[in-house]
């Protein structure tokens, strides 16, 4: 099995995220290199995303209200895709929510992401 080393920015980001959201039951998912990182794959991410739907983006944006650099709002994104987005930093490192992810269709449809409930698996990683 491989050794996930992360950087210690996101780790201490970590342990103060994962203990809030998890006992106020938010739904939640770690995204991007991130969970490419926690699955194996030989990347080191710079940043934290985290994949939850609008009601759990307006629910971490109070619980880190602290930490809060961007409220949730509608986002347009690179490569047609948009969600509810709130950005964060802890740590000194950027942590961006992504609310009710959906993507366009070539024919200019919106359409939601998979649920990621149903796509998540869980990681431990350090306890967290």
């Amino acid at each position: 099995m491989t050794t996930i080393l992360l950087p210690e920015r996101i780790v201490q980001a970590l342990r103060l995220v994962c203990p809030i959201l998890n006992d106020a039951g938010v739904e939640w998912a770690v995204s991007g290199s991130l969970a490419l990182a926690l699955h194996g794959l030989p990347v080191v991410p710079k940043d934290i995303d985290l994949q939850t739907d609008r009601l759990g983006a307006e629910q971490i944006a109070l619980l880190l209200s602290e930490y809060l650099t961007h409220p949730p709002g509608l986002h347009l994104g690179v490569r047609l895709v948009r969600s509810y987005l709130a950005q964060f930093r802890i740590q000194g490192l950027e942590v961006e929510v992504m609310g009710g992810l959906e993507f366009q269709s070539p024919e200019g449809r919106w359409s939601p992401a998979p649920d990621f409930r149903h796509q998540r698996t869980v990681v431990d990683y350090l306890g967290l």
